[in-house]
């Protein structure tokens, strides 16, 4: 009889290891059972197994771009996949284990400037709105400059309110002032003036005229010696997709005679903050895809489904319309919910060439050979015979005529 034995299991899914049991005999690898029936002890080896796959984090679906045309942000929906001849998705928990952390679905992007985005327009002043917020027009625009309905640019990162310092809400000078930046054609710069009072914007005549600052000053000095340059704010980026609260960033470098230069040659102290708080309209929707069904078929091409639909784990309703995530995710965003399948390949019948014909006088016979093949191996007919319903003929009959001898009749005699 034989000795039944079994290795260790493989300690990852793919690409990992295991100890495998083997029998020596003065350095030569035996069967195991040789081990067994002479009582000799095993060795154990540390083998490669499940190379035939890769675990990784893949991107199902990434948004296009928040900005038309500069720097952006976009998000990129991963899942945990098993590479082998086909792509299997599988439990995140597992990639977390033997792959790392799920990367961040928040990335950021460069508009190509030939897309539909978002073009802003200056901000406005900051004032009280339950908060100190300032505001900026927003246009949905496309690579021709033609303004479209915000329905067809990503309504996900849209930045068009931020949070001002509570300083510019609570100013107690009758006039707020905003200075331009200094014009080194005209050495000048200027502030527009305007009343206001507890952050709110009054008639100019409620303030005392004679305190009204210039509105024209010189910056000759500013114009040969460094200064900061800033450049627009990114978009912001929301902490998560269950808060409106988020950060942005934007560029501030040291500027001087048409270059950049090292930042100690500005003043420190006058350096333009380069993060601050923002809001952001982010959302929560996503594609919830499911597991996939067996193949429809044992061999051969079959098909197999699984379900798709628009999810928002913050709403009561786990189901919710296509249009609401293709609104937000892309037109072409949903997954497929079919795709073709093989298990393996069928069975068939295999033929040999047929015989020369043979038989007696009149019409004759040839025959062939037949047998039931599946993946290169000849094996039972009774595979065949489960697929198809009738067996090749093995005989048929020959349309070539075999000679017959005839009777030759000759001349009467005499």
């Amino acid at each position: 009889y034989e000795y039944q034995t079994r290795d260790y299991h493989c300690d990852r899914p793919c690409q990992g290891f295991k100890q495998v049991k083997k029998c020596f005999i003065h350095d030569t690898e035996y069967d195991l059972n040789y081990c067994f029936i002479f009582k000799l002890s095993f060795k154990y080896k540390i083998e490669r197994c499940n190379d035939d796959c890769v675990l990784s984090w893949t991107a199902k679906y990434q948004q296009t771009c928040s900005t038309r045309c500069g720097s952006g942000f976009k998000r990129v929906l991963y899942e945990c996949t098993k590479n082998n001849s086909t792509l299997e998705i599988i439990d995140e928990e597992i990639c977390r284990k033997y792959v790392g952390e799920k990367p961040n679905n928040i990335v950021p992007c460069v508009g190509d400037c030939n897309e539909i985005g978002w073009v802003y327009g200056d901000w406005d002043k900051c004032y009280y709105d339950g908060n100190c917020i300032r505001k900026r027009l927003v246009e949905c625009r496309n690579a021709a400059d033609i303004t479209l309905s915000n329905n067809y640019c990503n309504m996900e990162f849209i930045s068009n309110i931020e949070r001002c310092s509570e300083v510019d809400c609570q100013q107690s000078q009758s006039n707020l002032t905003i200075w331009s930046d200094c014009d080194c054609i005209s050495k000048r710069r200027r502030q527009d003036i305007s009343c206001f009072h507890h952050g709110k914007q009054i008639n100019d005549h409620d303030c005392i005229y004679e305190m009204k600052p210039d509105e024209i000053v010189s910056c000759l000095n500013e114009c040969f010696k460094p200064y900061w340059l800033t450049y627009s704010w990114q978009s912001c980026i929301a902490k998560s997709c269950s808060s409106s609260e988020g950060i942005r960033h934007r560029r501030v470098v040291c500027f001087d005679r048409n270059s950049i230069v090292q930042d100690d040659l500005c003043d420190e102290k006058l350096k333009p903050i380069e993060e601050e708080l923002c809001t952001t309209n982010i959302s929560c929707l996503t594609w919830f895809i499911g597991e996939w069904s067996t193949c429809s078929v044992t061999c051969g091409q079959g098909i197999q489904q699984r379900k798709v639909y628009c999810n928002d784990p913050l709403r009561s309703t786990s189901i919710l319309s296509d249009n609401e995530c293709q609104s937000i995710l892309g037109k072409n965003s949903k997954p497929i919910e079919q795709q073709y399948c093989s298990i393996t390949k069928c069975p068939y019948w295999e033929m040999s060439l047929w015989s020369n014909c043979s038989g007696k006088c009149g019409l004759a016979k040839r025959d062939r050979r037949i047998w039931c093949v599946h993946n290169g191996y000849e094996v039972d007919e009774n595979y065949c015979l489960r697929m198809y319903n009738e067996t090749p003929s093995t005989r048929e009959i020959c349309n070539e005529k075999i000679y017959c001898p005839n009777w030759i009749v000759g001349l009467w005699s005499e």
